[in-house]
């Protein structure tokens, strides 16, 4: 049986985020748009539970080369 994640779990995820990762979505990012976050990945969430399967575009890449 699936285990459902509530939105408070979903905010407590986001809270314990690092936001010392440089070259990523940090934390920093996450916790600055908690709230415009929190209901996005709590849909997405329950979708990935739903239909127990990722989306197409989490299979999706984009890679940056930067010169240093």
């Amino acid at each position: 049986m699936p285990v459902s994640i509530n939105i408070k779990e979903t905010e407590s995820i986001i809270n314990k985020l690092s936001k010392k990762k440089a070259l990523s979505p940090s934390g920093e990012l996450y916790q600055t748009l908690k709230d415009k976050m929190i209901p996005i990945l709590y849909n997405l969430f329950h979708e990935v539970e739903a239909e127990r399967k990722l989306p197409n575009s989490f299979y999706d890449t984009n890679i940056t080369l930067m010169q240093v």
